[in-house]
């Protein structure tokens, strides 16, 4: 077309409508709102009033302070002595991230797809998700920590051999949020290629280095990975569910993606092999799935998601869901179609290495939540999904689909006609 900007005028314009109209009326009804008031406006106000007391302060949230101290420095522009969900500017830069992202996104799948059709409908279901329109209407961490992982994954896409802006990037990713810190050992992986220059060693270190300290003094002055008072809550524990949580839910997003994957098995490259990584990812996910539980328990982590929703709606026994076992089935399937399809077609494989480092982090502690990892999935299945070159509108319908079904339910969930079945 003409004018493909157009494309992402209108998604930036949806996603605005959505976000803007709350923040100017005062909505407070989700769990977003909580965490703001509960969490993070207490820290702005803060750092308001010691603005470069960086290192022994006391916390109210459990990430690190990099989007407090934005909000805090910028509050101080505006003449702020504290703040509150009414001072809009603040709202406004907050909001900010998500266009960001959106634009982001948008321009990386349109480099990769060719096409701003493509990149446009693999764009619109971020555009409609509950968890990236929350987190730009009310004060949360969640939009600058995915703005910054929608970043690294540019660079390794596109600019892999540029050690300043690695680390320039995946420090700020842990300022905004520690749980990315495995995200930096992306960059480790061209150093295992036989092709390996001296160049891939620098961008190696100034990604992991930076970030790796950042945590560890924080760590050190918390003792811990998170504030000390807020350590029973977020712990670090391994909690088999929580990784199985991730493949089932990749499972469930991939599902509006089929037809990408029925063009992925319709190539010729033999129906033995089709067959091997079908049942490969079968076992995967069986092996998992006996591991641990799978139904919901709040105590235990397992809520907060559409899967341990539908546990409940779902026979189960002994502590097992079989919906889980068959939608962690099919996320591993999806993960391996990414893992052969770039051994194949011999590409350096960044969106899927960026998600499962990021799922390594994820997995490190004991809430098998969907808004840590739904944003993530998404942009992944848009990537892969654009290397396929795929254009015809049946390949297409099912993510602009997915995004009428997520803007409809984020809209009718932020001004509450749906309950808050999720939390």
């Amino acid at each position: 077309m003409k004018n493909p900007w157009i494309l992402l005028t209108l998604v930036v314009a949806c996603f605005c409508a959505a976000v803007l109209p709350p923040i100017f009326t005062g909505v407070s009804r989700t769990y977003a709102w909580e965490d703001q008031e509960r969490f993070h406006v207490p820290q702005i106000n803060y750092f308001i009033a010691h603005p470069f007391d960086l290192l022994e302060y006391p916390s109210s949230s459990a990430s690190m302070p990099g989007h407090h101290l934005l909000m805090a420095w910028f509050s101080i522009l505006l003449g702020k002595t504290s703040v509150n969900q009414g001072v809009i500017p603040l709202r406004l830069l907050n909001a900010s991230f998500g266009p960001a992202l959106l634009i982001l996104v948008w321009v990386t799948l349109r480099r990769v797809s060719g096409n701003s059709v493509t990149a446009t409908a693999l764009t619109l279901p971020l555009a409609g998700s509950y968890y990236v329109i929350t987190a730009s209407i009310w004060v949360v961490t969640d939009n600058g920590a995915l703005f910054f992982y929608a970043a690294v994954l540019f660079i390794m896409l596109f600019r892999r051999d540029d050690p300043l802006l690695a680390g320039v990037l995946t420090t700020l990713l842990v300022l905004w949020r520690q749980i990315y810190l495995p995200v930096a050992a992306a960059f480790l992986a061209p150093l295992f290629l036989p092709d390996r220059s001296r160049r891939a060693i620098l961008v190696a270190l100034s990604s992991t280095l930076a970030p790796a300290l950042a945590v560890g003094v924080h760590a050190w002055m918390w003792g811990g990975l998170v504030p000390h008072h807020l350590q029973g809550h977020h712990r670090v524990a391994i909690n088999l569910a929580v990784p199985l949580h991730a493949l089932a839910l990749t499972g469930m997003l991939a599902l509006p993606y089929a037809p990408f994957a029925a063009s992925f098995f319709a190539r010729p490259h033999g129906l033995r092999s089709n067959k091997t990584i079908i049942l490969l990812a079968a076992g995967i996910g069986l092996v998992l799935w006996l591991a641990t539980t799978s139904v919901y328990d709040k105590e235990a982590g397992r809520w907060g998601s559409w899967i341990w929703y539908f546990t409940r709606c779902t026979p189960s026994s002994g502590g097992k869901a079989p919906l889980v076992l068959v939608l962690a089935s099919l996320g591993a399937l999806a993960l391996l179609i990414m893992a052969v399809h770039c051994v194949r077609y011999r590409y350096f494989p960044s969106e899927l290495l960026v998600l499962v480092c990021y799922f390594a982090g994820y997995s490190s502690q004991p809430l098998a939540w969907q808004r840590y990892i739904e944003p993530h999935i998404l942009l992944t299945l848009g990537v892969f999904c654009s290397r396929l070159g795929e254009r015809r509108l049946v390949y297409l319908a099912g993510p602009v689909l997915l995004f009428v079904v997520f803007y409809a339910c984020s809209l009718a969930r932020v001004y509450g006609f749906l309950p808050r079945m999720l939390g």
